[in-house]
């Protein structure tokens, strides 16, 4: 700690993309972490008597959240995913 400032450090190879950006590469073990957050996302909607989707804004944020995950599920395998 010097002048108000900590500074902290770190060899993991994950580190410096989270703090200066990259690249990382899609793999089947990030596939099934993205559908299992899709179902999760999916199983939050909820559904009027009639069994139809209700147009709630938390239905929307969650549909908007469902798609992101699922266009990343539905991403190949060695596909770059740039983090910035």
């Amino acid at each position: 700690i010097r002048d108000g400032v900590i500074r902290y450090s770190s060899s993991l190879p994950y580190a410096s993309v989270h703090n200066e950006g990259g690249e990382i590469i899609v793999t089947q073990k990030m596939k099934s972490y993205f559908w299992a957050m899709y179902y999760k996302a999916l199983s939050g909607i909820t559904t009027k008597k009639s069994g139809a989707e209700s147009k709630s804004k938390k239905n929307l944020n969650l549909n908007a959240e469902a798609e992101k995950w699922k266009s990343l599920a539905l991403m190949k395998i060695g596909h770059k995913i740039k983090v910035e």
